[in-house]
């Protein structure tokens, strides 16, 4: 304790304060009029407590040449020591000495009409009686424990900060491990490969199917079962008698045609008359309009081969089984296919196997222009252009098949969202890392280091709290003085 103030000289309004040594008691109260020193003395007991020698130099009286001075006796247990200033520095024991004035207040307890959280902080530190200060104690080791469990902390999360990508270090350490990352990881990749090319992959063309062949032999049929009714007046057996005894079918286009030569009055073959003869009326009778008529479209019959069967109307397939081995390259390894083909020549044979059976059908109507045809004839003939078209169909609903692959395909890409399959992409390569046996060591260190500092931080509330409740009975009990 403060035992005598032996002598105060040139501090603030105190000029000699002390003519004798003043030997205090356990309490001794001080009394004086406004700006006589009594602050001034609070503030040098203050500078004495934290051995400050500039707050005293700056409170040198002012006007005054003397050296400043200030001599203080304390007592203690383990032996009486002064504490002197010169003017300069403080010399001798710092004591054990505290000044509730103003100061105290506006550094612990409020300034003005706020208490601001540095004040709160100091207030924890004021602890009054034996338990009080052992709690204080406890409560600055505590906090200091935790100021250094706290680089702990940082230090560990700092070591595990380059292992984390983007996330936060709490994050990153509860990734679950998945045991196939690498593999999905892969397979992310391409799927992500295949997504940003997406508009590459929905401009890629389908695949071509065959144009169907078609076939009209209508005509051709009508004409080959075609004959013309019975010539009438006998004509018809007078002309084929004469026309057989005389070289048949090529006598009866010879005869047709000679009759556009006016055979009436005189032949214009042999200059004999034949005016009013039977065979020439007969003639006339067998070769009427309707023959001739007949007569045209049976030389027609080779033209309708030639235009309703013809090679051509395949002549197509060759550019687009091009085309679809040309395409095939895009959809390799994308989709599953097996790209189908069709035997041209074999196509081409057959259509050209049944040109060649009609033109022999229209020769032979054209030699004997008056019979009909049996239709089941033609219509075996045509029977075998169906193997051409079926090889089109065949063809058609394979590649039918295979576009339908490919429109799925595009619209599963068209869907796919890029920036997820890259953050789960993200997220599994952080999940390798984070089970990785060096960086798990890492993992292991920031969990204790932050298992210790709750750990420390619950001790140190629990030793606020049990100061607090020292402080409050303590306050009770000099409340009730």
């Amino acid at each position: 304790m403060l035992e005598k103030i032996i002598s105060i000289d040139n501090i603030g309004v105190i000029k000699s304060g002390v003519p004798r040594p003043l030997a205090l008691e356990k309490v001794t109260l001080v009394y004086a009029d406004n700006a006589r020193g009594k602050s001034t003395l609070a503030a040098l007991l203050n500078a004495c407590a934290s051995a400050n020698a500039p707050e005293l130099v700056r409170r040198k009286t002012v006007g005054v040449q003397k050296d400043q001075k200030i001599l203080l006796r304390f007592k203690a247990p383990a032996g009486d020591f002064n504490a002197q200033f010169d003017g300069k520095v403080w010399a001798g024991q710092q004591p054990n000495l505290h000044v509730f004035n103003q100061d105290f207040v506006e550094r612990n307890v409020y300034a003005s009409a706020g208490v601001t959280p540095e004040q709160r902080a100091s207030l924890l530190e004021l602890a009054i009686g034996d338990a009080a200060v052992a709690a204080q104690a406890e409560f600055s080791k505590l906090s200091e424990l935790q100021r250094i469990k706290a680089g702990e902390v940082r230090e560990a999360e700092g070591a595990l900060t380059g292992f984390c990508g983007t996330l936060p270090v709490g994050l990153f350490i509860a990734l679950a491990e998945t045991p196939n990352a690498a593999a999905e990881i892969q397979v992310l990749e391409k799927q992500i490969a295949d997504a940003e090319g997406m508009a590459a992959i929905l401009a890629k063309p389908d695949f071509k199917k065959l144009t169907a062949p078609t076939f009209d032999l209508a005509q051709f049929k009508g004409i080959a079962s075609s004959e013309l009714e019975q010539l009438q007046d006998g004509a018809d057996a007078l002309v084929k008698k004469h026309l057989e005894a005389h070289l048949g079918a090529a006598t009866e286009r010879w005869v047709s045609t000679g009759l556009h030569h006016k055979p009436e009055p005189e032949c214009p073959f042999c200059g004999q008359n034949t005016d009013g003869l039977e065979l020439i009326q007969a003639y006339r009778t067998y070769f009427n309009q309707a023959y001739k008529g007949h007569l045209a479209q049976v030389e027609y019959m080779k033209d309708l081969v030639n235009q309703g069967v013809s090679v051509a109307s395949i002549s197509s397939w060759g550019g687009i089984l091009a085309f679809n081995e040309g395409a095939m390259g895009n959809w390799v390894g994308i989709i599953e296919f097996a790209l189908p083909t069709v035997d041209i020549d074999a196509a081409e044979k057959v259509i050209q196997g049944v040109q060649q059976s009609l033109v022999e059908i229209a020769e032979y109507k054209k030699a004997f222009p008056l019979e009909a045809i049996k239709g089941s004839l033609v219509a075996e003939i045509e029977a075998k252009l169906a193997t051409v078209i079926e090889m089109a169909e065949t063809f058609n609903a394979e590649i039918d098949a295979v576009n339908q692959k490919i429109g799925s395909y595009k619209k599963t890409v068209s869907a796919i969202d890029v920036q997820a399959l890259a953050t789960k992409q993200t997220t599994m390569k952080l999940q390798m890392v984070r089970h990785d046996p060096k960086v798990k060591v890492l993992v292991e260190a920031v969990i204790t280091a932050r298992n210790e500092y709750k750990n420390t931080e619950k001790a140190k509330n629990d030793a606020k709290a049990n100061l607090n409740g020292l402080m409050v009975n303590l306050l009770i009990t000099f409340q009730g003085l």
